[in-house]
């Protein structure tokens, strides 16, 4: 049971601690060497810093391939004009206690808002310009044209579903649903 204490003893005996001023010198003498001697390297190797830009190029390209068509995104912009504009249309008419005509084109996608069945006397956006925004290549199923009287409430009686979609096919954005009495719009 000595035995193994001693030799430890012996092994720290042996090996003494290295004052500080030897190893600031040890140090010293590391950094002026030539840097093929140095004892510890930095940095990356070219096979890695190579390895990481064809990664990077790789995912780059997968990412790109994402954003590389605007159909989906213009389809979905519409979508969700169409529902601000709606509701808005429905503010306007409960706010102006006013009956307050829409009419939806379905190519290219519109959306007009008027105080007239005509619509000779067009409601403006809160921007001014359109209430949609001007792209032929996004299209609804069908037009529809309907009022929302004084109360908020539409002039149809069953619940009327709004379909855009780019004219080419593709992904249509989810449904726009019109509510009877209540004229709730909402995309699920």
């Amino acid at each position: 049971m000595d035995r193994p204490n001693s030799l430890l003893l012996q092994h720290f005996t042996l090996t003494p601690a290295l004052s500080l001023r030897e190893r600031e010198q040890d140090r010293v003498q590391q950094q002026l060497r030539p840097p093929m001697q140095r004892k510890t390297q930095r940095g990356f190797t070219l096979v890695e810093l190579v390895v990481v830009m064809v990664l990077m190029a790789i995912i780059t390209a997968v990412g790109m391939s994402r954003f590389a068509s605007r159909e989906p995104f213009a389809v979905q912009g519409v979508a969700d004009q169409m529902v601000s504009g709606l509701r808005l249309a429905q503010a306007t008419a409960i706010a102006q206690r006013r009956t307050v005509y829409l009419q939806l084109g379905a190519s290219p996608a519109t959306l007009a808002v008027c105080l007239d069945a005509g619509c000779t006397q067009p409601i403006a956006p809160p921007g001014g310009g359109n209430w949609l925004i001007e792209t032929l290549d996004v299209v609804l199923a069908s037009g529809l044209n309907f009022s929302i009287d004084p109360a908020g409430a539409p002039s149809f009686a069953t619940a009327q579903t709004v379909q855009v979609s780019a004219s080419g096919g593709g992904s249509p954005a989810p449904p726009i649903v019109i509510e009877p009495g209540s004229g709730h719009v909402h995309a699920p």
